[in-house]
């Protein structure tokens, strides 16, 4: 049921209600100056005609009547929501143009590429997870959505190091991680990103170690470069590289294992140990 009669007969009320007060206010400051009575006695006739009028308007049906619009929209409201949210991943879509085709719906969650996207429409917030980490939580605005993916995939994608360069750093960190306390094979491979951690570090940092000399490597980034051996031919690499995959006692705590995508999904594993070996000539 439409609102308009309704709202336009509220609107009618609180319109002679603001003229009433207007006048009333007028009455007041005309009486405080010298003026004719003439025109204070028309003024207060047009103010008892206001009165009159407001005093026989019957409120009570009026406000019942809006009440139960506000009812009726609460029972519409989940349905309203759930055409929002389809209204909200059309809109997705378009912000990201031909990146849209690797947006994929997956209940009331979507993925792109091998992040997973959490809206809550209610709350006007999006949380973006990269397996079973959670990387932040954004606007749900679809346009600056769309730009924190782009930019967020681009940066990866650039630092991100091929696996030929990539190889030789890990296998130095595996070896560190070696003589450091895991004296065995396979390595934990928690113990090896930290190593990585710390091979990541300009000179500029160990010269002052400060947080501006400092360079992040996160463990996403990690998680993307191991995911990039898997391209890598098995006869064309001078290391193998073998995850091992993290059993359930060890899946709780986020510093003992790292989730690795299957290629640019969001499907992926979470591995607890690593093992780096040299192949021979």
């Amino acid at each position: 049921m439409h609102t308009t009669a309704d709202t336009a007969a509220l609107a009618e009320r609180i319109r002679t209600l603001r003229r009433l007060l207007t006048q009333w206010r007028q009455w007041e400051r005309m009486q405080a100056t010298t003026t004719n009575p003439a025109e204070l006695q028309r003024l207060r006739h047009r103010l008892q005609q206001l009165l009159t009028q407001t005093r026989a308007w019957e409120w009570q049906a009026l406000w019942e009547v809006l009440e139960r619009h506000l009812d009726r929209f609460d029972t519409e409201l989940p349905h309203r929501w759930e055409q929002w949210r389809v209204h909200w991943v059309t809109r997705l879509q378009e912000a990201l143009g031909p990146d849209a085709d690797v947006l994929r719906v997956r209940g009331t969650a979507l993925s792109w590429r091998m992040l997973r996207l959490e809206p809550d429409l209610e709350r006007d917030r999006v949380r973006i997870l990269y397996g079973p980490d959670r990387l932040d939580a954004r606007p749900a605005d679809p346009v600056r959505l769309a730009r924190w993916l782009r930019q967020w995939y681009r940066d990866l994608t650039r630092r991100a190091r091929p696996p030929e360069q990539f190889i030789p750093v890990l296998a130095r960190a595996y070896r560190r991680a070696q003589t450091t306390g895991h004296h065995t094979s396979p390595v934990p491979i928690m113990a090896v990103y930290r190593e990585l951690v710390i091979l990541a570090q300009p000179n500029a940092f160990w010269a002052d170690a400060r947080p501006r000399a400092f360079r992040a490597y996160p463990r996403y980034l990690f998680s993307y470069e191991l995911a990039l051996l898997r391209r890598v031919p098995a006869d064309t690499a001078a290391h193998h590289v073998r995850l091992i995959t993290a059993p359930f006692a060890t899946t709780h705590r986020r510093s003992d294992y790292i989730w690795v995508p299957e290629g640019d999904t969001p499907e992926g594993t979470r591995y607890a140990w690593i093992e780096v070996t040299a192949k021979s000539l």
